[in-house]
């Protein structure tokens, strides 16, 4: 194996153990925050409520008309 080949095996190899403590680090730090205690700017906080108080006044799946409409089914119990 000459220097070049070596070289690049070494910089592989520096790579992947930069990336594995990158995803652990990740990993740790999401695992200990509790969801309730992590920091939400307030942005980010007007933001989301916002968003869920649009979804909740257009809810796509509060159906007024029903789509089977007219639509006899014989399973209904009389």
């Amino acid at each position: 194996m000459n220097t070049k080949q070596r070289n690049i095996l070494l910089g592989a190899i520096a790579v992947l153990v930069i990336l594995g403590g990158v995803y652990y680090a990740m990993r740790v730090k999401k695992e200990s925050v509790p969801e309730q205690e992590q920091y939400i700017p307030p942005v980010v906080e007007a933001i989301n409520t916002s968003i869920s108080d649009t979804v909740e006044k257009t809810n796509p799946f509060d159906v007024k008309v029903s789509p089977y409409e007219g639509y006899e089914n014989p399973f209904a119990q009389q």
